[in-house]
């Protein structure tokens, strides 16, 4: 089945936040707030953010000789995300409820293991030492060696996330702070020793996750769209746009441009899609493009700066310009619709090379009845050429939790259920950089400098 891309028109940015396609337009006396409502002066060596924030890109390196192929696959107990520790040469990997393990990146092989005696979030990240950082009601720092650097309490986290932290817990790092979203506001930490350099008091939502573009932090709230704060002071910048009929702010995502956002509302009922909307702002709160619907946390930046998604069904969009909104046409997989149907599609990693990695979930077409299988795909983004696949097996075994990519253009994926963590090498010479995998970098970072 040929997947189809693209949206009769991209929606500018002008034309309001409410949903062309399915809503009717807003009343005037409900008109939508400023798409940016400066709270603070832009620094002034941003004078103007489209013209300081290039976006021609880097020219894409040749492809290597390594083949498209299974490395290696390791089993472990309650599997979330993993990250690479790259000084280290190790895979952290968050499993078995209260611990990391670490991995061996060339062989797969368990190194060490490090409970930390409670409960932890499903995701982790690292700052440039190695260092690691994961939520439970504690913020704990962790040594690539076991140890335990340090942990700091947070407010509220023993009442709000009795046994389970939750998905979204994950802590940013930049600008030599580490920030976590707690139901009272947002954190920064030293990651020196964790003390608390300060403290901004909003609803940021439930189980949000935070990003960082330089020195600016965002941070989705509750009602009341985005906010942008000084990384170094917690002193907010400025507050993206509001649409009154739109409830949720999804985790922000920084990009070369800025920042790409996105509001939507609770399901309306009756098999109608989430209203949404989709649009990118500059790190001085200037609103940049309105995007088509993508799934939420799905999205990648190319080395030229254009925005990969995948709608809510999990099919292809073309490229998007972050500054323009232009697309590019769509991709097609070469999947036979009379013999094969796609189930989802997941985004993994963006190579220096320009090509495109995703996991393609499909079965038997028309009768369903046959396996639902798994398998990575190599993508040429310039042509939209499939270059090559590795089949993983069952899709119920092969449940992606998440993907991330070393600086060899080795991709490590870990699967929900069956505890499996993968291994699989690519031609490609390490990832494209910028917002080029899942997390914003193989660290999990969520922090574009």
């Amino acid at each position: 089945m040929f997947l189809m891309l693209g949206l009769a028109a991209l929606l500018g940015v002008g034309a309001g936040c409410h949903d062309m396609l399915h809503d009717p337009p807003l009343e005037a006396d409900a008109a939508v707030r400023p798409d940016a409502r400066p709270m603070r002066a832009c620094p002034e060596a941003l004078v103007s953010c489209a013209s300081t924030l290039a976006t021609s890109g880097e020219p894409a390196l040749p492809s290597t000789r390594e083949p498209f192929s299974l490395a290696w696959t390791v089993e472990l107990e309650q599997v979330a995300q993993a990250i690479v520790l790259e000084r280290s040469q190790l895979l952290a990997v968050r499993a078995r409820a209260q611990g990391i393990v670490l991995l061996d990146l060339a062989s797969g092989k368990e190194r060490r293991a490090i409970d930390v005696r409670e409960p932890l979030s499903w995701s982790i990240s690292a700052d440039a030492d190695d260092n690691m950082y994961v939520v439970g009601k504690k913020l704990h720092s962790l040594s690539a060696a076991g140890f335990e650097r340090w942990s700091a309490a947070l407010p509220g986290r023993s009442a709000a996330y009795p046994g389970e932290p939750g998905v979204g817990s994950a802590p940013a790092v930049g600008a030599g702070l580490v920030y976590v979203a707690t139901e009272f506001g947002v954190h920064a930490l030293s990651t020196v020793n964790g003390g608390q350099r300060w403290m901004h008091a909003v609803a940021p939502g439930f189980r949000v996750r935070l990003a960082g573009r330089g020195d600016t932090l965002v941070s989705p709230t509750a009602g009341d769209g985005y906010l942008a704060l000084d990384a170094a002071t917690g002193e907010p910048r400025w507050r993206s746009r509001m649409c009154p009929h739109l409830l949720h702010s999804a985790d922000p995502i920084a990009t070369r441009a800025g920042f790409l956002l996105a509001e939507f509302d609770d399901d309306p009922g009756g098999g109608r899609p989430w209203r949404s909307s989709h649009f990118t702002m500059s790190v001085c709160g200037e609103p940049l493009a309105s995007l088509p619907r993508y799934q939420f946390r799905s999205a990648l930046e190319a080395a030229d700066g254009r925005l990969l998604t995948l709608d809510g069904e999990g099919l292809w969009y073309g490229l998007s310009h972050a500054i323009t909104g232009k697309r590019s046409d769509g991709f097609t997989l070469g999947i036979d619709a009379s013999t094969t149907q796609l189930i989802r599609t997941d985004l993994l990693a963006i190579g220096a090379d320009d090509f495109a990695y995703l996991l393609v979930a499909s079965h038997p077409s028309p009768s369903t009845l046959g396996p639902e299988t798994v398998s990575v795909y190599r993508l040429e983004l310039a042509t939209g050429a499939v270059d090559g696949v590795v089949p993983l097996g069952n899709l119920l075994d092969n449940q992606l939790v998440s993907a991330s990519m070393d600086s060899r253009g080795v991709l490590y994926l870990t699967m929900r259920y069956s505890g499996k963590v993968m291994a699989i090498k690519t031609p490609s010479p390490g990832p494209a950089g910028r917002w080029s995998l899942p997390d914003g970098d193989m660290r999990g970072s969520r922090w574009l400098n």
